[in-house]
């Protein structure tokens, strides 16, 4: 494995020699470059970041390239993939700069670039900087950094690379949007995805549907079978259409435009509004997507309100509903005119509205009621109570659905807060950033998913011992639709086991992983067994920080209610001390009455129904959300076939003995072998890299020089028909019997470290009443053995001598 590394390294390495920039080097920069390169990053990055996203992005030169923040350096890994940089190394070796220090002295200290960047023209050596940074930064060193037009450099950076024929460049992450950075993950998976050639009957479809008014991306392939989001995204970057990849992130609402004077007036429309983002379903989004029918209609709607109130004629209805709409379009941030521009095409009904008295009474109920309940309204029970108060006046009631719309528009949260819990609870309800505003991703399938531990705490029947039994549970979940594409079951305590069976069970059942997998920083998570599973098949890692709460609310919500599905079951237990102390002996385990094939089956038939359940307010399963936008947007996952590699990639390394052409090896009871093995042991080679299978636990891979071997063990054909619930038992089986033969192994290593310790004392105990005289009864036994405790019943032989009282009128003779 280590020489095919080797031979992997020394092709890129003879691939870049022939760059026109490497002829530039000085032989002190062609070692620096090649010690990057074989000797790998100069420390691990990203190792426990509090606050930043981690992880690393498999690059097209077979690499995987770190990175230390989401925002920041993996917007440049991108950056580098989208422009064809050959190589990109991160954390290469320190360089010697010569810079001012925090007292402000100027003198000689060792650096370290966060990227060596090798381009076709160009070296480079990168400091990937946020602007806030850069800005502190100069502050105290102006001398070092400086900006022009927005360019930043580092003085000291630029002498000590060109000393080796490099350049150095600093890479600011506030140059390009939120929204462009969030493109391209997806742009460059779209990339490496061979796309078919559009027929020209479908291209010129495509501008007849755009010539009227821009669409979005879901209008488009609704008009079309054949289109998915790579095609028009090609014909985007190829200039046949256009598209703000700089102000709208890709989605099934990204807006296409048909012609450049399109996309150029809706470009300055939105920089004249100062708007960032496009957000579906917002004014802007309304205005830019208007006819010319439209824009026509809203300014003549403008110039008639106008009119009216410069002729000092009544408010009507009409004028009410334009200046509403007119003052939401400015409170937004759009013009005014976005406000008015009719909904021709997508109008829908918007009910029959209630009459003024029952709006009067409602309001009137709801705000008694709050005050009365003290505490977060629901508005079920605010449903209950209002049909309980008002149900025999005779007056028509809302429905729940319309008492929970008036609690939402005429009491805000920070309002309801203050009528039921004062000052505290407004702080408490204040409404916080969420967690999709925080670090800006596409709304796309598979780009983000997460995968956690969750422990199922319900304990079989059949088994005494509870922490080897215990299951645990591992589901793949997708970050938008919180679907579930997968899920590893395994018992006992959590381990890579479960995560790689995840990872198994997606790529047999799907034929594919997601592109971004995040995970936390728990060793049965993040490890090189992770490593190797996404350098091999090209997915992104990243590992979540640990002081940020929603980098995972998506798993955990998921696991939230597994965890409390679980415990309705009969005989289950709590997951925390707490609730089993408050639980009593009503759930403990004495009344558990369930074997490890049931709660099997019910976890897999959870996940079945969560899949095919409608949750919250959305209109779709979270199975149609996803089927929906993975049919749109075929680059979110990486297609993987299941052969052999991938088989042993997803397979759980293990510790055996080595392999002996007589008995084979051994793991946990059983003996597996194979002919190409024995022939290996022959000419004096030893396989090794030895990984039991997930799914057929009598099957064991090992690497040697003829390639994956596969050993078998005697039961292979009685796993070979059971389903995949048995196969997770058998799994388990033989995992536990490891295990328990593993803890005997050692406890008879203890026996057996004790039993030749107690023979040393007693050795040392009769060599000392050797030596001692033989008078002294005392001195025989004052060595005692280490597994005996020490006595002092001797001491009560002994003659005792007489006591002396001093002080007092008592006689010293006494």
């Amino acid at each position: 494995m280590h020489d095919e590394v080797q031979q992997r390294l020394e092709r890129i390495w003879e691939g870049v020699t022939y760059l026109p920039a490497f002829r530039r080097l000085t032989p002190r920069g062609v070692a620096y470059a090649r010690d990057a390169l074989f000797n790998g990053p100069s420390r691990e990055v990203g190792k426990g970041a509090l606050f930043n996203n981690t992880g690393a992005i498999q690059t097209a030169s077979g690499l995987e390239v770190d990175f230390e923040s989401e925002s920041g350096e993996a917007t440049f890994i991108l950056l580098c993939e989208s422009e064809g940089t050959p190589l990109l190394l991160p954390q290469p070796p320190q360089i010697t700069v010569l810079a001012y220090d925090a007292r402000g002295r100027r003198q000689h200290r060792r650096q370290r670039p966060d990227y060596l960047k090798i381009a076709a023209n160009a070296v480079h050596l990168v400091e990937v900087k946020p602007l806030a940074k850069l800005e502190s930064i100069r502050a105290r060193a102006p001398a070092d950094w400086s900006v022009n037009d927005g360019q930043w450099s580092y003085l000291p950076g630029t002498n000590a690379a060109q000393l080796m024929g490099m350049d150095h460049q600093v890479f600011c992450t506030e140059q390009y949007s939120p929204q462009y950075r969030a493109n391209l993950r997806y742009i460059v998976a779209a990339r490496r995805r061979s796309k078919a050639e559009l027929p020209v009957r479908l291209n010129r479809c495509l501008h007849v549907a755009l010539s009227e008014r821009p669409r979005t991306i879901r209008e488009l392939l609704e008009a079309s079978t054949e289109l998915d989001a790579d095609h028009i995204l090609d014909l985007i970057e190829r200039g046949e259409l256009f598209g703000l990849l700089h102000h709208q992130t890709i989605g099934p609402d990204f807006l296409v435009f048909g012609n450049e004077s399109q996309r150029d007036r809706a470009r300055a429309e939105i920089e004249s509004y100062r708007i960032n983002e496009i957000r579906p379903g917002s004014y802007a989004h309304r205005l830019i997507r208007a006819t010319q029918v439209e824009r026509d209609h809203a300014v003549a709607c403008s110039l008639r309100y106008k009119e009216r109130r410069s002729n000092g004629d009544p408010m009507n209805s009409t004028d009410h509903r334009h200046r509403n709409g007119m003052n939401a379009a400015i409170a937004e941030g759009a013009p005014a005119i976005a406000g008015l521009i009719p909904r021709f095409s997508d109008r829908g009904g918007q009910g029959t509205p209630l009459p003024g008295e029952q709006i009067a009474m409602l309001r009137a109920f709801l705000k008694e009621y709050l005050v009365e309940l003290k505490k977060k309204p629901s508005a079920s029970e605010a449903h209950a109570e209002l049909v309980r108060r008002n149900g025999g006046s005779g007056v028509g009631l809302p429905v729940v659905e319309t008492v929970r719309k008036y609690l939402a528009m005429e009491f805000t949260p920070e309002r309801a807060a203050a009528l039921y819990g004062g000052a505290r609870a407004i702080q408490k309800a204040r409404r916080k950033t969420e967690g999709a505003h925080c670090i800006e991703r596409v709304d796309v399938g598979g780009m983000w998913s997460h995968c956690d531990a969750v422990y199922a705490d319900v304990v079989p029947d059949d088994d005494e011992d509870w922490k080897i039994t215990r299951p645990v549970v591992f589901p793949l979940v997708m970050a938008n639709s919180l679907y579930i594409a997968s899920a590893g079951i395994m018992f006992g305590k959590p381990s890579s086991l479960g995560f790689l069976m995840a990872l198994r069970a997606c790529v047999h059942d799907h034929g594919w992983l997601p592109k971004s997998i995040c995970v936390d920083g728990g060793p049965e998570l993040s490890n090189d067994a992770w490593k190797e599973v996404a350098a091999s098949l090209g997915v992104d890692r990243v590992k979540r920080p640990v002081a940020c709460s929603r980098a995972g609310a998506e798993v955990e919500s998921v696991n939230g209610a597994l965890n409390a599905y679980l415990q309705t079951i009969a005989g289950g237990t709590y997951h925390d001390q707490a609730g089993r102390d408050s639980d009593g002996k009503r759930k403990g385990r004495r009344t558990a009455q369930h074997d490890m094939q049931r709660v099997v089956r019910e976890i897999l038939g959870w996940i079945d129904d969560w899949n095919g359940t409608r949750h919250g307010d959305s209109f779709r399963t979270p199975r149609e959300a996803f089927e929906d936008e993975l049919m749109a947007f075929p680059s979110s996952v990486v297609p993987i076939s299941m052969d052999e590699n991938t088989r042993y990639l997803t397979s759980y390394p293990i510790k055996a003995k080595g392999f002996t052409y007589e008995r084979g090896v051994a793991f946990a009871g059983r003996r597996y072998a194979c002919d190409q093995a024995s022939r290996l042991i022959h000419q004096g080679e030893a396989p090794g890299g030895l990984r039991l299978d997930v799914f057929d636990p009598s099957t064991l891979w090992t690497i040697a020089s003829l390639g994956l071997l596969r050993l078998t063990s005697n039961d292979h054909h009685r796993i070979a028909g059971m389903c995949r619930v048995e196969r997770i038992l058998a799994v388990a089986e033989r995992m536990r019997y490891h295990i328990v033969s593993k803890r005997n192994q050692a406890n008879y290593r203890l026996i057996l470290a004790k039993r030749r310790s107690d023979l040393k004392a007693t050795d040392a105990a009769e060599r000392c009443a050797e030596a001692a005289p033989s008078h002294s009864q005392i001195a025989s036994n004052a060595v005692p053995r280490a597994s005996s405790k020490p006595s002092f019943a001797d001491l009560a032989q002994l003659p005792r001598s007489g006591l002396r009282i001093v002080g007092g009128d008592v006689d010293d003779t006494a």
